[in-house]
């Protein structure tokens, strides 16, 4: 009987395990190189003040809808040098206002570019920190900009995605959120939750509990 009772314990934990692995919740990557591929030769502009870029500074939003539910794990996605010195980029998971972007920021990263412009470089991942979560079916923006964009020189691609996926887009000028009416084609970028357990996971834990606790008595 002793195995048994260990299997009741340490069962239930592998189960706990497997749900709570991460799934995508969103994803527009190419399958080539290694499932994150995207078109190098093409982008939505994310640039500060000093770039050349008319206008400027600009950050660029994209809109997703979330398949899944959980805790953000971590935003997978291509940043490239266009020119300028490689400054700090700022990513931003914010929610959605009626279609566009709102004004509550779930979780913000930092980044260095990726690589140069017109070369596959591998796409950065941002680990969450468990402070953000999205719920299936519900709508979300992830902004992209430069840290310091009213002194910046840095002119940054946000590479596109090669698969063909569209959706509503947007825009940062100093004039305020600028939305694109028709689907444009989206930027290339990964989001990946962590599901909560199922409530019957969570009564397989206690019963593994019980079940050592008797077999110590």
């Amino acid at each position: 009987m002793r195995f048994t009772y260990r299997w009741l314990a340490v069962g239930p934990i592998a189960c706990f395990s497997a749900f709570a692995s991460a799934q995508v919740a969103f994803g527009d990557f190419g399958a080539a190189n290694s499932g994150f591929d995207y078109d190098t030769g093409d982008g939505w502009n994310v640039t500060g003040a000093n770039s050349g870029s008319l206008p400027a500074p600009i950050r660029t939003a994209q809109q997703f809808t979330s398949s899944a539910s959980g805790v953000v794990a971590d935003v997978i996605l291509p940043l490239s040098l266009y020119s300028g010195t490689s400054d700090i980029l700022q990513v931003q998971l914010v929610n959605d206002n009626a279609g566009s972007v709102g004004g509550t920021v779930l979780e913000t990263w930092t980044m260095a570019p990726t690589g140069p412009f017109n070369s596959w470089s591998t796409p950065k991942t941002l680990m969450g920190d468990g402070s953000a979560s999205l719920s299936a079916a519900s709508s979300y923006w992830l902004i992209a900009s430069v840290l310091n964009d009213q002194s910046s020189n840095l002119y940054a691609a946000w590479n596109f995605n090669n698969t063909g996926v569209v959706g509503p887009v947007a825009q940062y000028f100093s004039g305020g959120w600028y939305y694109y009416p028709a689907p444009q084609t989206l930027a290339a970028f990964e989001v990946d939750v962590t599901p909560a357990p199922e409530p019957v996971t969570s009564i397989g834990l206690g019963l593994g509990a019980v079940a050592l606790l008797r077999r110590r008595r």
